[in-house]
């Protein structure tokens, strides 16, 4: 996963953040749509001969919008098989995503939000952030680096903890 989103990141020539994850989604030749879904739905992908259609909630806080296409992007690259991936917490014939899915236990999904943190937050940009940051408390730290990153302060925290950074 790591080698995938790093490799992704190099091929496109992204060498801090924020992490554009449009630009990589287009890229990958997807198309990235936002739209009002209901529900608890926050992102889809639909992935037809060479063109793919990823579907974001327009409705959710732009640092889960961002995370949402990173997180298709990872259904994308790592689950070529699946014509069509939609992330909710109902489930139906066409892998939707259900209460053990968003619990994390659900393999493809744990893939992708591994891959989504790892492309949105790589760990050498991180290295390379920390040294830079002026705030010197730990809470104020993550929240630097949450906006420079464009992500939730919980995404970064516990990017942050899976880093051994901090615990």
């Amino acid at each position: 996963l790591k080698s995938k989103a790093k490799e992704l990141l190099e091929k496109s020539n992204v060498r801090k953040a924020p992490v554009p994850v449009e630009k990589l989604a287009s890229a990958l030749n997807a198309i990235v749509r936002y739209q009002p879904f209901d529900g608890e739905v926050s992102g889809l992908v639909h992935n037809q001969d060479s063109q793919a259609v990823i579907g974001v909630n327009s409705n959710h806080a732009e640092t889960r919008q961002r995370f949402t296409i990173a997180h298709e992007i990872g259904h994308l690259l790592l689950h070529q098989s699946e014509s069509l991936h939609v992330d909710n917490q109902l489930r139906s014939v066409v892998n939707f995503r259900d209460e053990i899915s968003s619990l994390g236990v659900d393999d493809s999904e744990i893939e992708a939000n591994q891959f989504a943190a790892e492309l949105l937050m790589p760990e050498e940009f991180i290295l390379r952030d920390l040294k830079e940051i002026s705030a010197t408390e730990p809470e104020a730290a993550v929240e630097e680096l949450a906006q420079r990153y464009r992500v939730s302060v919980q995404s970064m925290a516990i990017r942050l903890s899976k880093l051994g950074f901090i615990r």
